[in-house]
């Protein structure tokens, strides 16, 4: 994701680091007062727990719904993240 800030004619790009939205779900457990009973309320238990071990990803509903009831930004939930790989 780049951002664009014009100052006069000349632009200037800043990278935004991609940000795993398991970590920053994490983060908001553990340090902004939420839960996993909580993120369960939001979006079921078993999807939380899977969301958190890395079994399946974030839909669009989940990310729209946990950034509105937690506060946090959209961008943060929607970067690309490696699911956990499937045991044989």
């Amino acid at each position: 994701m780049r951002l664009r800030l014009r100052a006069s004619d000349n632009y200037t790009h800043f990278e935004i680091p991609q940000i795993d939205p398991v970590e920053v779900l994490e983060f908001a457990i553990h340090s902004m007062g939420k839960t996993q009973a909580g993120l369960s309320e939001l979006i079921g238990r078993n999807r939380a727990s899977a969301i958190l071990n890395r079994v399946r990803p974030l839909t669009l509903d989940m990310i729209r719904t946990i950034s509105a009831e937690w506060h946090i930004p959209i961008e943060l939930l929607t970067s690309p993240y490696e699911l956990a790989k499937a045991h044989a």
